[in-house]
């Protein structure tokens, strides 16, 4: 936790733990949700398993919502937003590149 002025900020976790972190790339490489074998379409997870996890968040509360989410990403059930980002443009450079040979 960083102390900003009067404001308490918590860093959430980036990335899977390393103990799952194989099993979350490939997934994410193969278009699957994290939780199932639907395709994913936001953060990892399916439109089911995405709104489950935002129902969780609002049912936690607002104090521990960083740390729900946090907890989440390390365990692999969701991915960090900027995890996400990452993975599409190394994707869109392979389609790219792909393209271009």
């Amino acid at each position: 936790m960083q102390h900003m002025g009067a404001r308490f900020v918590m860093e959430i976790a980036t990335t899977p733990k390393r103990s799952i972190l194989r099993v979350v790339i490939e997934r994410v490489k193969s278009g699957l949700c994290l939780l199932c074998d639907r395709e994913a379409c936001t953060r990892g997870l399916c439109n089911k398993h995405y709104v489950r996890f935002r129902t969780m968040v609002l049912r936690t509360h607002p104090d521990n919502r960083l740390e729900f989410e946090g907890d989440e990403i390390r365990e692999g059930r969701i991915l960090h937003p900027q995890w996400v980002r990452e993975v599409l443009r190394e994707n869109a450079e392979l389609q790219t590149g792909a393209k271009a040979s």
